[in-house]
């Protein structure tokens, strides 16, 4: 069971449907994405990307970590190393898997503004979205940059898949073992005046955001 159908959800789905698992994504509102759709498409992404390549930038995972390391320690002490070493080494993976599963990206690199130094090798990534379809964009003026380009084919994806999303299905509450403790078996929803139970046999993913 995933709750949520944006950018945190909808890879969840497709990743554990790939592994073998039957799914169930919980969406409360009456669309897929949240506010993943509505956002400018722009991803902060490097590493050595596809795109970064055909744009000339030289980057890895260690002068990602590098980078942002240093950037954070001076302005967020709390920052967690072991987890960002996590996010660095999956950044140029990240992009090859949305480009597998139907996410296309503008071959053109958009620098940082204002944060230049930051971004002078981790730059914007821009999604590509055609509002016609896929396979009609010939040039910019084709299409948009927008978040519905990761999300409407992520959301196609999954579906042929077979992840099943239940719109309008509002997560209530988590149910555990023990009432409050214990191993997680399931959660409660809201479908209008109806009160749902489901059951999840491997595991639920919050993927919730806004």
């Amino acid at each position: 069971i995933v709750v949520g159908s944006g950018p945190t959800g909808l890879p969840a789905a497709i990743a554990a449907v790939e592994k073998g698992s039957s799914v169930i994504v919980l969406e409360q509102l009456k669309e897929v994405g949240g506010c993943g759709v509505i956002n400018g498409g722009i991803l902060h992404i490097g590493g050595g990307t596809r795109v970064q390549k055909l744009n000339g930038i030289q980057d890895s995972p260690d002068l990602m970590f590098k980078r942002l390391s240093d950037y954070k320690d001076r302005h967020n002490k709390r920052s967690d190393h072991s987890i960002l070493r996590v996010f660095c080494d999956y950044n140029p993976g990240t992009l090859d898997w949305l480009e597998a599963r139907g996410v296309r990206f503008w071959d053109l690199i958009i620098g940082g503004g204002g944060m230049d130094a930051l971004h002078q090798r981790h730059p914007y990534h821009t999604v590509r979205w055609d509002k016609e379809g896929p396979g009609r964009l010939s040039n910019y003026g084709d299409s948009t940059t927008s978040g519905a380009g990761v999300i409407k084919p992520l959301e196609a994806y999954a579906k042929t898949k077979g992840v099943k999303i239940l719109l309008e299905h509002k997560m209530t509450k988590i149910i555990r073992q023990e009432g409050t403790s214990g191993r997680v078996l399931g959660v409660e929803a809201q479908a209008g005046n109806k009160k749902l139970f489901f059951r999840a046999k491997k595991g639920v993913i919050l993927g919730t955001g806004s």
